[in-house]
């Protein structure tokens, strides 16, 4: 369990900060995890190469963590690696609603903020989010082929939304 930490460091990532590198997580909690000047309150992962492991949440619970973007969640994956959420819970996470620099389309994902060429979102349940509850965007460095171009999924099923009445869903895929 994680709970109450913040990124004093403002290098992404309250509770678990990746680079390059795999994780498995079951059955965990992230509470009140803060980022306020960078990415994920809870979890951040920066995959600029392959990695031949998975990264997996399994019944991971998230709740009201905080970030620039990706307030629970952050990844960027510029290669082929499975990503995968299943049965978790993402309740009042919360992200910045506009950019804080011109130009710029890294704000939002209160639970997922997911700058990757193909994931899966199964069985999970998002509840009162506020910056748009998953947001994923088609921009990497390098100048990477698009999602469309390199024939990827990323997909989203049987999941439950539960939105507060001032809330809305932005999808900007």
């Amino acid at each position: 369990n994680y709970n109450g930490l913040k990124d004093e460091k403002n290098q992404g990532g309250a509770a678990i900060h990746l680079i390059n590198y795999w994780i498995i997580c079951n059955n965990s909690k992230f509470t009140s995890c803060t980022a306020e000047a960078s990415a994920s309150g809870g979890v951040y992962i920066y995959l600029s190469e392959n990695i031949n492991n998975p990264i997996s949440f399994y019944d991971v619970t998230f709740s009201k963590c905080s970030a620039i973007h990706g307030g629970a969640v952050y990844i960027y994956k510029s290669e082929d690696n499975d990503i995968k959420f299943t049965l978790c819970s993402f309740i009042e996470n919360k992200a910045n609603k506009k950019s804080e620099v011109a130009g710029k389309n890294i704000y939002g994902g209160a639970a997922l903020f997911l700058q990757v060429t193909g994931s899966e979102i199964n069985k999970c349940t998002f509840t009162k989010n506020i910056g748009s509850g998953v947001k994923i965007i088609n921009e990497f460095e390098n100048n990477l082929k698009t999602i469309k171009e390199l024939d990827s999924l990323i997909s989203i099923e049987n999941c439950q939304w539960i939105k507060n009445q001032n809330h809305q869903f932005q999808f900007p895929l």
